[in-house]
Order: structure tokens, then sequence, then C-alpha cells
């Protein structure tokens, strides 16, 4: 029996040994396996009328840099009758999608409730899922609005380390809120059951306060407090451990200072503890302490070299049990850059032009987006970037006004933040499952590539699958375009791909089974099967979003401009159409080629029809090497050789009639006969539609169609679909009263007179220049920009000129 015990105690030994050595190795392999997605959007402005665009910019990133994996954003609009508006699916490019919604003219309510989230993201609590609330003003708007549902006041007890322990001096935090998550004052005490105070309660910062006392075994404690309305109200802290250990953190400057004290009748294992700090999911702190001679240790955690964000402190017994943990904040000036915005030409007059750069202080590549506004609308420029992706991503919990947390450095702010991680913590890691490597239950792959034409054939079985083979699939934009045919292999289970054609908004697909036996009649095809559905409901969400609150001032600008525009019967999309020029014939060849993802961002058209000078080139390449800027041919022999290509220093994609070839030989486009070519695109990076993001961009090239081919006059055996894709973005219309034609009598209310979601600096180029117009009535502009680098580093930059 000894020796069998003496085993047993050695093989104990050896095995907290390992865990020592390999914890950090466990918690990054975690995080590896398990990475962490964050998302923010920028919205153009924070209040909408019915009828209006919601112009948006997302950012995506991974742990500290921007996501280059989830590859699909999807984003749910719903109304307060907690049904969805629109279920969207963007592609993600770099790290970022731009997108858009149109407010329905007929929406009720005054909120639209907006979640942001990848497919990956689904497998992890929801509560780290972007979520926001958008405001929309009715025309009959008037004044102040009163919320006249009854407001219900709460307290909760959160104990430093996550237990109350007898005998040890206790740090307690509360937060006091409403049912919407708003944080309300109250005042109290606290009293043992023998009737005697304890500590007092004082809110210091949004309904956060704490108090620190030394709780007994033997009783109980009670807060006595009066609510906003007057009600008195009592609640009970949480239940004393008898025997246990206490954590308290405190910081000075860049350090973060811990004490763990124990009870001095622990068992054995409470003697031996170990300290973890993670961020990001990665150990940026391990020690590990004997407290077999004293009670109380105290350790030191640098930050200076840390990034800004969440750190999770655990205490482990002996056994690698977790005892104590709590979260704190770090704050350092790493992981921002800087932003300006400045005017050379400024106007206030009616329909004036004005002229804007926008300058980054850094020579890492960017994406930005710009958003200028009337100032006179409120903008909620608490729920920013920095304060998004720093703060309310990490954490859960509603955080009222999060930006305060980054306004300065000062003692109180600090002090403060520290409240706010004692009442939203939270535990990111099960540690059983972690140090036992029990893997998670992942409902969700994540997205790895783009939407693309897939589907699944249902009804039919092994053998008719296999007689099937095949389908013929007509695709068309719409339902006067001539169309183009794809031929589809199905797989054994009845899937099929088609990865090389992505496309946006829908299409009018039509098809049929190559075998033409009756059989395949009742077999069913489910396309783009693998895209998510949209959600059922949202009610959870507006409970723990809270409604926004109300701008008096903002509002009422917002209900004479809407009362103008709704009195002029003006409205924007049909002026759009209306005054804008009539389709060239480039636009027109581009319309009937091309799919909607060839069309979008800065593409270089080429209509080679009516081109005489690209029939006396010698090829494809001799003819765009002086017309693209940036594009370079390398040859010694333009005729017989092959050259190489790179546009901006990458190598593009290729493409014929949308098709990938292949960039490793591309005698193929070299070889091609000219007078077959109807049109050539050059399109500049990133494309989503090439490998790798499309560094490169892409050159399409388009061949002529023949036109005896009637698709509509063989329709009879086929079957017809409408299919949605990425749902589609647009460009946001800021008219240019230089060449729009001018009419004083159409009243110009537009509240947000810019929106550009796709600015990008260089290493070379840190400066963007561009131009907007006033409107009719605006004496003072929000320039609103934020970004991100291709380090992770994120920027918010915000003025009012007037």
């Amino acid at each position: 029996m000894r020796i069998r015990l003496t085993i047993i105690l050695l093989s104990f030994i050896i095995t907290s040994n390992l865990f020592a050595q390999r914890i950090d190795t466990l918690i990054n392999d975690y995080g590896k396996n398990y990475p962490v997605e964050r998302i923010h959007l920028h919205f153009d402005k924070s209040n909408y009328a019915p009828g209006d665009t919601v112009w948006f910019k997302a950012y995506i990133v991974s742990g500290l840099v921007p996501d280059f994996t989830s590859k699909n954003l999807y984003v749910d609009f719903v109304g307060e009758d907690e049904k969805v508006l629109a279920h969207q699916v963007y592609p993600i490019i770099q790290g970022n999608s731009p997108g858009q919604f149109v407010i329905p003219v007929e929406l009720p309510g005054k909120i639209i409730h907006v979640m942001a989230y990848t497919r990956w993201m689904l497998n992890f609590d929801s509560a780290f899922l972007f979520q926001t609330n958008l405001a929309v003003i009715h025309h009959e708007f008037i004044g102040q609005e009163t919320i006249t549902k009854e407001l219900k006041t709460s307290i909760h007890f959160f104990p430093e380390g996550g237990d109350a322990v007898a005998t040890l001096e206790t740090r307690i935090a509360f937060l006091a809120e409403n049912q919407f998550g708003q944080p309300v004052n109250v005042k109290g005490e606290v009293k043992d059951n023998k009737g005697n105070k304890v500590a007092d309660l004082v809110v210091q910062k949004d309904g956060m306060g704490d108090f620190f006392f030394i709780p007994e075994a033997d009783k109980k404690y009670t807060a006595f407090w009066t609510d906003v309305s007057g009600k008195k109200r009592i609640a009970d802290l949480p239940e004393i451990k008898a025997n246990g250990i206490a954590l308290t953190m405190n910081f000075i400057g860049a350090e973060k200072l811990f004490s763990i004290e124990r009870t001095k009748n622990v068992t054995d294992e409470f003697k031996q503890v170990h300290v973890v700090a993670t961020m990001y999911q990665q150990v940026v702190y391990m020690a590990n302490f004997s407290m077999n001679q004293s009670t109380l240790i105290n350790g030191t955690i640098s930050t200076k070299n840390l990034p800004s964000g969440i750190m999770q402190v655990t205490v482990f017994n002996k056994n690698w049990e977790p005892m104590a943990e709590r979260i704190v904040y770090v704050k350092n000036n790493t992981d921002t850059f800087t932003s300006l915005a400045g005017f050379s030409k400024l106007n206030f007059g009616k329909r004036s032009e004005n002229e804007l750069t926008v300058t980054v202080k850094d020579s890492l590549p960017a994406t930005l987006s710009l958003s200028i506004t009337d100032a006179a609308i409120k903008a909620d420029s608490n729920n920013n970037m920095i304060s998004t992706m720093l703060l309310k991503d990490q954490i859960k919990g509603k955080i009222n006004r999060p930006y305060y947390y980054f306004s300065d450095s000062s003692a109180e702010v600090n002090n403060n933040l520290d409240l706010l991680m004692l009442t939203h913590g939270w535990r990111r890691y099960n540690w059983n499952n972690v140090i036992n490597k029990i893997p998670l239950n992942l409902n969700y792959a994540a997205d790895t590539s783009y939407l693309y034409l897939s589907g699944l054939v249902s009804g039919l079985n092994t053998k008719e699958l296999a007689k099937a083979k095949n389908l013929l699939v007509n695709v068309k934009t719409n339902a006067h375009s001539k169309g183009k045919m794809i031929y589809v292999s199905l797989e054994p289970n009845g899937s099929f791909k088609c990865p090389d054609f992505i496309f946006f908004d829908s299409l009018l697909i039509s098809y049929q089974f190559m075998d033409k036996n009756r059989v395949f009649s009742n077999a069913a095809i489910t396309f783009m099967n693998d895209k998510l559905k949209a959600p059922a409901g949202f009610s959870k969400y507006f409970l723990t979003s809270g409604f926004p609150q109300t701008d008096t001032s903002g509002n009422s600008v917002m209900t004479k401009l809407y009362s103008k525009y709704q009195e002029s019967g003006y409205v924007t999309l049909k002026d759009v159409t209306v005054y804008a020029k009539a389709k060239t014939q480039l636009q027109r060849l581009d319309s009937m080629y091309a799919s909607p993802l060839f069309q979008q961002g800065d593409v270089k058209n080429f209509d080679v029809r009516n081109d005489p000078s690209f029939y006396g080139g010698m090829n494809i390449f001799r003819y765009l090497e002086f017309r693209v800027p940036g594009l370079q041919v390398y040859s010694t022999n333009m005729v017989g050789e092959t050259p190489n290509i790179l546009y901006r220093g990458y190598t593009p994609g290729f493409f014929i009639d949308e098709i990938p070839v292949d960039t490793s030989d591309l005698s193929l486009i070299r070889d091609l006969n000219l007078s077959d070519i109807a049109m050539i695109k050059v399109i500049p990076p990133p494309f989503v539609g090439a490998w790798g993001n499309g560094q490169g961009g892409a050159i399409a090239i388009y061949m002529k169609r023949a036109d005896d081919r009637d698709f509509e006059n063989k329709k009879k055996d086929w079957i017809s679909k409408r299919v949605e894709g990425y749902s589609a973005m647009r460009e946001f219309y800021s008219p240019n009263y230089e060449t729009v034609y001018n009419e004083p009598d159409k009243p110009d209310v537009r509240t947000t007179l810019y929106w550009n979601a796709n600015l990008a600096t260089t290493r070379q180029q840190h400066s963007i220049k561009l131009k907007f117009y006033n409107n009719d009535f605006t004496k003072s502009y929000r320039i609103i920009v934020e970004g991100m680098n291709s380090n992770g580093q994120f920027t918010h930059y915000e003025k009012i000129v007037q």
C-alpha cells in the first residue's frame, strides 16, 4: 500500500510540473485553434429618416491583425417588431467590407437594431457579436420622447476575484441599472444580519461603485438602498465563503500589482498557487508561488510592451484548479495611428464646392472610411472604432459612453475603467477544457471561401443521381439579358459547386438535367445552401442593447428637413436617375458583358470593338501597357515570348469571360484572335474574385457573343429560380453641381453630404484629396474618419468645422 501511494504521489508531482511547463502551450494552442474575431461598423451617421440609406463600412480583425480567414460578413437589420428587415451578406477583403441598407419608407418604430457577424463568431457567446441601435426620426416627431414604460432598477454585486472570503479584506463592486441596461444612480448602505452598518453604497460613475469590508463567516450581508424614484429596496450580497483565497489588483503606471491572500486553515492544495495572465488568447505572464510560510504574497505584471485590451488574470491552486479570477485593462498607445482632415477650400454657401484632404501620419498601408454630415444632426461619438475594437468587443454587458475611457489617462478615468472591469467580468476559457484538451463543439465552420454559385439536388436516390450527372444552367442578371450557359457536374451526394462564379445581388437561374428522362421531373434544387439563413428574431438583443438616447435639437433639425423632403416630393434615387447622363456605349457594353462582381470599384474598361488602334497592336499586353498606369510588361520579344505582367507590383489575375486563366502560362491570352474580343477590363487591387484577394487586381477579357442562340425560345423544359448572392454594393451619390443639371426648385436636403468607404493610403501616398458639395442649408460640417492599417492598428478622427 505504501509503495502504491508513493507511486501515486510521484505521478502527481510529475503531472503538476508538466502542467506548469505546458499551460502556456495549451492556452496558445487554444487561441490558435479558436481565434477570436471582432467587428466594428462605421455608419455615415446615427440618425436616419424613413427612406434614407444607411451607409456603413465593416472592419474585421482576428486577434490583433486584420482578419484574412473569414470571407463573408453577415449583417442583419431588425425592426422594433423583432422582424428581420434585411439579412445581408458581403465579401470581406483584407479585413473590411462596405455595404448599405435602405430604410423602408413605411417603417414603424423609432429604432433599427443592427447585428454584424461572421459564421465563425456564431460558435461563441452571442454577447461578442457586433450590435447597435440606429435611431429613426419620423416627420411627426415633436420634442423629447417620453418613455412611458415603468423603469425597473436592479443592483448587482461583484466580489473582486470572484468570491468574498471570511476574515480577508474584500473589495465589492456594484452596478445599478434599469431593465434597458442604462445606468442609474442609487444610494444606500450595507448591513450585517445584526443591523450593523459595514459600508456605504455610493455611485462613482454610471451606476458603478465599490466598497471594502472584512466579512465574517457566520454573518449574512444585505444592501438597503433607494432607487431613482425614491423607493426603498433591499438586495442580498453574495454568500461568504468560510475558507479560500482572495485576489486583489492595483495599478501604478504600466505595472499591474496583484496580491493573493489565503485564510489560515486551508488545505495543502491552496498553499501552492499558479498565476497566469492572458491577452488575446496568448499567455503574457506566468508565475508559481509558495504560500506555505506566508498567508500573503505580492507580484507585479509589467504591461508596458503589451497591446491595449483586456487582460485576464487567473489564480490556480496546486492542482491547476481556478480559485480566483478577474480582468484588468491594459491601456497603451501602440494600438492606434493618427489621421487628420483639413480643408483646402471651405464654403458654407448653398450647393458650394469644398475640397478636403485626409492624411494618415503613418507609413503602413491603411484602409479608411469617411463621412461628412451636417453637424446639427446628432452623432454617436462614443461608439466609435477605438471604443468598439479595444473595449466593447472584448467585454460583456452594455457600456455607457465607452469612448469616455479613452478620453485621457487621468487617475479618475483609469479608476472608473477599473470599476468597469470589476462589474463586467467574464471568463473567456473553460479551464477544464483547456487543460484537458477537450475540443469545443463547433456548429459553424469558418467561411474560408467566398460565396459562389452552388447547390444541392434533393429528391433523387443514388442511382438517379448517377444517371443525372450534369446540369445545364443558364444564369441571367435580369429577365431581358441573354444569359450565360454553364455546365455543372453533380457530386455523388447531389451537391455542385461553381467556385469561379461569384455574383452580387440576384440571378435568374434556369436549369435542366442533361439527361431529360422524366425520372428527374420531381427533383428539386436548393441553391446557395451554404449561405446562412436569416435569424428568426432578436427580442433578447433589444433588451440588452437598450434604446438610443434622444437628442432634442438634432431630432428637431432632422424632423424639419424630413418634412421639407416629403412636401417637395424630392426623392434622391429618382433625381439621380433623371439628372444622370445617359449611358455611354462603353457603359452599355459593360452591363451587357460583365457580371456585378466585375463592375465594382474603379474599373478601367476598354471597348476594343470600336478602337482601331487595338487591331494594329501586336497583342493584348502591348495594347494595355501604355494605357494602364502601374501596369508593367517585361519581355525581350513581344511576338514570340509570353511576357511577365505586374500590376502595382503584383501579378494580376487573368480571366476570359470571367473564367480564371492560369497565370503561370499566359500564352492562351497572348495568342487570342484580337478580332474575337469585345471588351477588356482592368480592375485595380484588391479584387475579391482573384486568388489571394487579388493583390495585383485583375485583367478580364470578354469574347464577342454569338447572336444565333435564342434561349428564350427553348425554355419549355427549363425550371427557373431567383437566387440571391452577395448583397449589391451601391455607390454613394454625391452631386457634382458643376456637371449635374441644377434645378433650384428641387431642394437639396441631404444630411450626409459625403460618404466614402473605399479610401486607402499606401507606404508612398499618405494623403487623399477629394471634393464635395454642400446642400441648401448646412452651416457646419461634422467630419469623421475611421480606419485600420495593415498592422491592425485603428484610427478615429472627428472634427466639427463651422
